[in-house]
């Protein structure tokens, strides 16, 4: 079942989308020769249906989230047009959505996801969604904020970073 075309979503769970066994299948593939011992994965059932398919210990950890829309989530964009709405679309980076997270939010989340790691010295397959591998090319390549977002980041793609 596909998501609608326009759904706002991020922390809600939607319906895998029709081409996952084509993207287990691709991520799997690229991951055959990289060795790692743990997966951690956003509590999203998308996500852990992927990870439960990786055959190591896997951890869900809250903080690998996709951003939460707050009240706009599962309504179509198109329906999301109110003033502070096209003050979001300008400034998404710092405001919050209504009763959600701002970007910053989610980087913040991410950032002691990310130091955690680094102080247990795991390699490690991440599953999570578009939002934090920005963050973590933000983060851990230094990529401005603002430059992730020309990145093309595709379902089922795979992402390696170098810690």
């Amino acid at each position: 079942m596909e998501v609608e075309k326009g759904l706002c979503y991020g922390a809600s769970d939607v319906p895998l989308a029709n081409s996952f066994e084509e993207e287990k299948s691709k991520v799997i593939k690229e991951l055959i020769d990289f060795s790692y011992d743990v997966v951690y994965s956003s509590p999203s059932d998308r996500c852990v249906k992927l990870a439960q398919h990786l055959n190591k210990p896997m951890i869900i950890d809250q903080r690998l989230k996709e951003l939460n829309f707050g009240v706009w989530e599962l309504k179509n964009w198109n329906h999301i047009n109110d003033a502070y709405a096209k003050a979001w679309m300008k400034d998404f980076l710092n405001l919050p959505c209504p009763d959600g997270e701002s970007f910053q939010d989610l980087i913040h989340r991410f950032s002691i996801f990310y130091q955690e790691l680094i102080d247990v010295k795991r390699n490690a397959v991440i599953v999570s969604h578009g939002g934090i591998i920005r963050s973590a090319y933000h983060i851990i390549d230094g990529i401005l904020l603002k430059e992730t977002f020309n990145l093309e980041i595709d379902y089922g793609s795979v992402h390696k970073f170098k810690v």
